[in-house]
């Protein structure tokens, strides 16, 4: 029963294709994953950003909430500008992907900066320091 193996002869061409198609797809798949996460990451930066500038979170409330969710991107840098108009919060993150290969491929690639600034004071202030701004004009006039 060997030798009847041995004497047949076999069409080695999907083999040969095989070598050069399937590592190729899974590279795609990979890339394809390594993007998901990275979009992932992104709508979580994103959405943690404008919840934590609109309710006056602290920052180190906003880099636990970036530490629980995140999968792929892990250096997390928070920094939070307070003036007496507005808060500007600023987020970096950076990570590598999950295989060296496609680290390789979108090293530069794997990071987000993210800001968002908002007004500290409310509009109606705003309408009062106008009015105020113009009657000193009027008066300087």
């Amino acid at each position: 029963m060997f030798y009847k193996i041995i004497d047949k002869k076999v069409n080695a061409g999907f083999t040969v294709e095989a070598v050069f198609i399937i590592p190729f797809i899974l590279a795609v798949i990979f890339i394809v994953l390594t993007a998901l996460f990275y979009l992932h990451d992104e709508i979580i930066v994103i959405t943690v950003l404008n919840k934590g500038v609109v309710n006056c979170e602290t920052k180190e409330n906003i880099e636990a909430s970036l530490e629980k969710r995140l999968w792929m991107l892990q250096e997390i840098d928070v920094t939070e500008n307070n003036n007496k108009l507005y808060r500007k919060v600023n987020i970096y993150t950076k990570g590598e992907a999950p295989l060296p290969l496609i680290n390789m491929i979108v090293d530069r690639f794997l990071y987000i900066d993210k800001s968002r600034c908002v007004l500290n004071i409310r509009p109606e202030d705003m309408q009062k320091r106008e009015k105020k701004s113009e009657s000193e004009k009027e008066k300087d006039e």
